[in-house]
């Protein structure tokens, strides 16, 4: 399975779980902004396919659903009950005609309202992420793995809308997440209800602490059994790794993404 088809499969399970369209975007964000411009394009087309027939629903040998082990696959020209080609369908908020904006980055013209670029695929509201980092002045350029005193670090399960909300800065000791069944000593973020067991999370997996001198978030593996995976690249047992805002943590198969919240002040 290629990246797109990847993300076209947990959109497709994020809308039949009731996720709205933009939040589920928001979730692949990081990934879609990874993928070439053909790809960005080709994911634009299938995601329209979905809204399309979750408005209009249509007979298919690929249902949309929740529970479905595949993803949608794309409707061919051929199919007799699909008209080509595929309208526009609004992803965002109600559209009010004649508002357009263009594309930062092919400069074509879209609903005002609209989330990805119908050309190109790019994301257009670039500045209304719900967990962009926080916009720096010119006097410290500080990159995405800036964690301030007032930051909220947001891990968010991929494949639900389900999200951890923690400050590891308050905390005297290391953050440990993994799952309780069975540990003398129970997790601080507990993975068990979201499939930790069946998804290979060892009892104490993975610790979060942070760095108050370097203002940075850092992770390290507790010689899980399974492993702990940081953009696809496995960590060595304890070794310390600085995450950054957008980076995807992996523990066993069960995936996360970290998002950076600035400005939220202390608890």
């Amino acid at each position: 399975m290629n990246s797109v088809q990847e993300m076209v499969q947990v959109y497709s399970r994020l809308r039949g779980r009731g996720t709205s369209a933009s939040m589920a975007l928001e979730q692949l964000r990081a990934d879609i902004e990874k993928l070439s411009k053909k790809d960005q394009a080709e994911v634009v087309r299938q995601v329209r396919m979905i809204e399309t027939m979750l408005k209009s629903p249509i007979k298919t040998d690929a249902p949309l659903s929740s529970d479905s082990p595949t993803p949608i696959k794309p409707i061919s020209s051929k199919a007799k009950t699909v008209q080509s080609p595929v309208p526009p369908v609004m992803l965002g908020a109600t559209y009010a005609p004649g508002k357009t904006a263009n594309c930062p980055r092919c400069g074509k013209p879209n609903p005002a309202e609209e989330i990805l670029c119908a050309h190109c695929g790019n994301f257009l509201q670039t500045g209304k992420s719900l967990f962009e980092t926080a916009r720096l002045d010119e006097s410290g350029q500080p990159d995405a793995s800036y964690f301030g005193e007032d930051a909220l670090l947001i891990l968010m399960l991929r494949d639900t809308n389900f999200a951890f909300k923690l400050r590891p800065q308050d905390n005297r000791h290391d953050v440990v997440v993994g799952r309780s069944n069975g540990a003398s000593m129970k997790p601080d973020i507990d993975l068990l209800e979201h499939g930790g067991d069946s998804q290979g999370v060892s009892r104490l997996h993975m610790s979060i602490r942070y760095e108050p001198k370097d203002k940075t978030v850092c992770v390290v593996d507790m010689n899980s059994a399974n492993g702990t995976f940081l953009n696809g690249q496995r960590l060595h047992p304890r070794e310390v790794r600085v995450i950054r805002h957008g980076d995807e943590l992996r523990l066993g198969k069960l995936v996360l993404r970290a998002y950076f919240q600035h400005g939220t002040g202390k608890k």
